[in-house]
């Protein structure tokens, strides 16, 4: 059996855990980790949104283009499913990668590659949107390059709370920025969007139609037959579709372009603060330790440390 060291203790801290509300206090006094959570936040509401919302918004726009009413709602899910996938196995360990590699030169590499991965994806995620009723390859094409710049974030929002907060508060650190980014944004982001989709439909209420013949097919203008359209939540590999619900699910969506926006101005803030609060707890830390920490300016030898901020060096407390 193993003795579980107290909190801190594992890496060599010799800290000693301070209270909760201390803990919880000293955290919201922490920009760094404030403004990279609230990115997080907006990361996982675009997320949740996609994933809910994407596949039917996709087949709505399809069925739009092709003017035809039986889309298969089941291949349209898998086809993005699948992109969406790989393009999380792509983009987490590309941005990770990003990160260590840029942050030797830079300091304040890793949210300035998240806010970058934000802001490419915003004009990507923009494309689906109005690509949807247009040509549905490109949009898959548009929805996967996008969903792979919003995956860069994730690895490096949990390596910047390794190195903004100290030891003894990192676990209650992670638990709230996991309750936070999740509660706030993926849990209720598809919830809020078809709300805004539904109070949206008085205004484009405007008895759209597509128009099909008795078999379900495009026909002549002789041939036409007016389809009355169900709503959003029918199936929609076996009923016709219409801009009654395409056009005001397309208007919510841009909420999610909105919110990926704000998502990258709040990782550029963190940059501001980042290395600052990487100082301090790192001073933090070696003080408890006995030791103090010296700054010096960046070296091009620097770039072959594995150190994540090389401009600190530990030197000992000399009494």
């Amino acid at each position: 059996m193993l003795v579980d060291p107290p909190r801190g203790q594992a890496e060599g801290s010799k800290m000693e855990a301070t209270s909760y509300a201390e803990d919880l206090k000293s955290l919201v006094k922490n920009p760094s980790y404030i403004l990279s959570t609230a990115g997080s936040t907006a990361v996982a509401f675009v997320a949740g949104a996609l994933a809910w919302w994407g596949p039917k918004f996709i087949a709505l726009g399809k069925a739009v283009h092709l003017h035809d009413n039986t889309v298969d709602m089941g291949q349209v899910s898998f086809v993005f499913g699948l992109l969406a996938m790989i393009a999380g196995i792509t983009g987490v360990p590309l941005g990770s990668f990003a990160g260590q590699r840029l942050r030797v030169r830079f300091p304040r590499a890793d949210p300035l590659v998240c806010a970058f991965g934000l802001f490419m994806s915003t004009p990507l995620m923009l494309g689906v949107l109005l690509m949807a009723g247009v040509n549905t390859d490109a949009t898959f094409v548009l929805a996967f390059f996008g969903q792979v710049f919003l995956n860069l974030n994730w690895a490096i929002v949990a390596d910047i709370l390794l190195y903004v907060v100290v030891p003894t508060r990192r676990a209650t650190a992670a638990a709230f920025q996991i309750l936070i980014s999740h509660a706030l944004g993926d849990a209720g982001s598809p919830y809020f969007i078809g709300q805004v989709s539904e109070a949206l439909k008085p205004y484009f209420n405007t008895s759209s139609e597509i128009l099909v013949d008795a078999n379900g097919s495009l026909g002549n203008s002789s041939q036409l037959i007016s389809t009355p359209m169900p709503p959003l939540s029918g199936n929609c590999s076996n009923s016709t579709l219409n801009l009654d619900d395409y056009v005001p699910l397309q208007w919510s969506l841009t909420m999610c372009i909105i919110v990926q926006m704000l998502g990258g101005l709040f990782f550029l803030a963190t940059a501001v603060f980042l290395v600052r609060d990487k100082e301090k707890a790192d001073r933090t830390v070696a003080t408890a330790n006995g030791s103090v920490l010296t700054t010096r300016s960046l070296t091009p030898e620097d770039s072959s440390t594995g150190c994540d901020n090389p401009a600190l060096e530990k030197e000992p407390i000399v009494n």
